[in-house]
């Protein structure tokens, strides 16, 4: 709604100058301009700036989430990123139109953290960060040999290794 100015110095007046003179008008809340001069586009713009700065904050935070911990490979910092942008595509489908526009980028995308995440699987593979089933059931077994050596009831012995049996069996 236009509402016209008291006194020609009024610091809310509207900052457009025009062939007759500056603007008569108060500039929109928040906005240099009126609205008849461009105070809707000045404030989708100022709105938009603002959200950028929201998302950026939120991506940092997310990345933070998801990595882990600052130490971590850049590789599964890539992942994060990857999962993040996967899920703003998300977010921005409303409709099924929607969904077929975003369909080409999201499958992209979860091709790439695919690729990613299998890297990321060898090179911990490689480094020695992943047990397998063999290096796991050792370990149960070396534990098992430890309590045994400090518990002397043989029944108790035998419900904790099928306990520890158990436990296993529910790994794949």
């Amino acid at each position: 709604m236009l509402i016209k100015i008291d006194r020609p110095d009024d610091p809310e007046r509207c900052q457009t100058v025009t062939a007759s003179g500056q603007c008569i008008n108060k500039s929109e809340p928040g906005a240099t301009h009126c609205e008849a001069h461009g105070a809707n586009i000045e404030l989708a713009a100022i709105a938009k700036k603002e959200m950028n700065n929201y998302r950026i904050n939120k991506y940092k935070d997310r990345l933070i989430e998801k990595s882990g911990s600052n130490s971590l490979k850049s590789l599964t910092e890539e992942i994060a990123i990857l999962r993040m942008l996967l899920e703003e595509r998300f977010n921005s489908i409303n409709n099924n139109v929607d969904l077929l526009i975003q369909s080409q980028a999201i499958a992209d995308l979860v091709l790439k953290i695919e690729k990613c995440v299998t890297a990321c699987h060898k090179l911990d593979e490689a480094t020695g960060k992943v047990l397998d089933r063999t290096a796991v059931v050792d370990f149960a077994d070396r534990i098992i040999s430890i309590i045994s050596e400090e518990v002397k009831d043989s029944d108790a012995l035998v419900r904790v290794a099928n306990r520890i049996g158990d436990v296993l069996g529910t790994l794949s």
